[in-house]
């Protein structure tokens, strides 16, 4: 676990390995992480882990059979994929616990939803805004409305890995056709939808030929045109930046403004005002030489950087050259 802290941000960074356990089982794996101005939520292969930021200890956990895939949260709530049971759900009030004591809160945690609305029990990525959230399943993409429950609108698909859901209207996910990579946009979530409106394909449109696309982040109304956004993406070939209204694209690697020595990019994120000349970037690559960049936009240029060697203007090196998740909120 590394934390990068600097002009009122905290930045958790997620390796692969035994780490955030609620338990002593060493064979634990961190699945994916997500965070608030209090609180870290790391879900693994055994459950739910709740640390305090302040202190950086646990504060609170929860075991579930088979663990948890996936977490995303909003103000009130937080939502956990699992590999079997669907989507399980507390509220964040619900959340108490103590660094001296942690708290079992597993009987706080209830069933939210099922393959009876879903495409599939197995919730592979939840990815949300506000009031709604989307999930790739091992069946395919599901859109969901939250309070009041309104709607779930899907779509079949075999191989779905990441999605994100914008501040506006639309959502992103992404997925395979034989050996090339594709980033969905659909429009609109209140029917259910057959193909993508826009689909963005490795080798023919901004994305290099064979790169893999893991992660994406999203940024709404952020164009130079008036109404499009910028898609941040993280590839085998390093971070591509997408301007969809102007059709720009800059690609960031190693040899043109990220740190260290790799361009497996495992993930992204950026401010909520990022694009091409405007806020920061942030990426984590993987493998001999990876590197945590921070990108920024307004002046192209490197702000700050960490390896397992470099600690950067937080004073603080990386645990581990295995960075596979960023989760970035203002602190407080």
């Amino acid at each position: 676990m590394s934390q990068w802290q600097d002009n009122n941000l905290y930045q958790w960074v997620d390796t692969e390995g035994p780490q955030w356990q609620p338990y002593s089982d060493v064979t634990d794996q961190l699945n994916q992480i997500w965070s608030d101005a209090e609180y870290v939520y790391a879900v693994t292969t055994s459950g739910l882990a709740v640390t305090e930021i302040e202190s950086e200890s646990l504060y609170a956990y929860a075991g579930f059979s088979g663990g948890y895939t996936t977490v995303w949260a909003n103000n009130t709530q937080l939502f956990l994929g699992t590999e079997n049971a669907g989507v399980r759900t507390i509220n964040k009030s619900n959340i108490t616990g103590s660094i001296v004591s942690p708290t079992d809160i597993s009987s706080n945690i209830n069933n939210y939803l099922d393959d009876n609305y879903l495409t599939s029990n197995n919730i592979t990525y939840i990815h949300g805004y506000d009031d709604r959230f989307v999930c790739c399943t091992a069946s395919g993409i599901d859109v969901v409305k939250l309070n009041p429950f309104g709607y779930v609108n899907s779509t079949t698909e075999d191989i779905a890995y990441k999605c994100f859901m914008t501040s506006g209207q639309s959502f992103y996910y992404t997925t395979t056709s034989g050996s090339d990579y594709i980033i969905n946009r659909v429009d609109r979530y209140k029917s259910d939808w057959t193909a993508a409106d826009v689909m963005y394909k490795t080798g023919t449109s901004w994305l290099p030929e064979y790169a893999e696309v893991k992660d994406i982040f999203v940024t709404t109304n952020t164009s130079s045109v008036s109404g499009y956004n910028t898609i941040f993406a993280a590839t085998t070939s390093g971070v591509c930046i997408y301007d969809e209204g102007s059709t720009t694209t800059i690609i960031y690697t190693t040899n043109s403004m990220l740190a260290g020595s790799s361009d497996d990019i495992t993930s992204v994120w950026a401010d909520s005002d990022a694009s091409l000349n405007n806020g920061k970037l942030y990426a984590a690559s993987v493998g001999y030489g990876a590197a945590f960049s921070i990108i920024d936009m307004t002046t192209q240029s490197l702000f700050d950087h960490y390896t397992l060697y470099f600690a950067g203007r937080a004073g603080e090196t990386l645990n581990a050259d295995d960075v596979e998740d960023l989760n970035i909120v203002l602190g407080s």
